[in-house]
């Protein structure tokens, strides 16, 4: 008998999920798009799931994956990948569901100034409330490399606010 099962896990995962991708596409047609691959490869490979991570962190580490391998199939459109993501902002300021007070654009024209690396750890943080292990796994990267970027992200974000607020 299965461990898990697709269906509990949808229930469980979708909404977290489509957040979760719709803050690294932007854009929600992208997202549904990206959450809908996700679970068409988390059904395929559920079987394989080997338990080394929480379900939670493997789900999330194939739907940033999709995302990943959405942007990089439309780099050439648009530039999320390399260097500042300067469409950023004004995917937030179009988002029907952001909320244009003062503080939240200034929050945000912050996080626009970080990498797409930078915003994705410091999302997956700050806004998914994951473990920086958690991160670390999803990223594909050294725990100890994330937890420096992390500190530095934070200290960053910190001083920007304060030159602002």
């Amino acid at each position: 008998m299965e461990k898990f099962k697709i269906e509990h896990l949808i229930d469980d995962y979708s909404d977290e999920m489509y957040w979760f991708v719709r803050k690294i596409v932007k854009s929600h047609h992208d997202a549904e798009d990206v959450v809908q691959n996700s679970w068409i490869r988390i059904n395929n490979n559920l079987n394989s799931f080997r338990e080394e991570s929480n379900i939670k962190t493997w789900i999330f580490k194939i739907s940033y994956n999709e995302s990943i391998r959405l942007l990089e199939k439309n780099k050439k459109k648009w530039n999320y990948i390399e260097g500042e993501d300067n469409r950023y902002i004004e995917s937030i300021k179009s988002d029907t569901y952001f909320c244009g007070e003062d503080f939240h654009l200034k929050f945000h024209n912050v996080l626009g100034k970080l990498s797409f690396e930078e915003r994705n750890i410091f999302q997956l943080k700050y806004f998914d409330d994951l473990k920086l292990n958690e991160v670390s796994q999803i990223i594909d990267s050294n725990e100890n490399t994330i937890k420096t970027k992390y500190y530095k992200i934070t200290k960053f974000i910190e001083g920007e606010l304060k030159k602002i607020v």
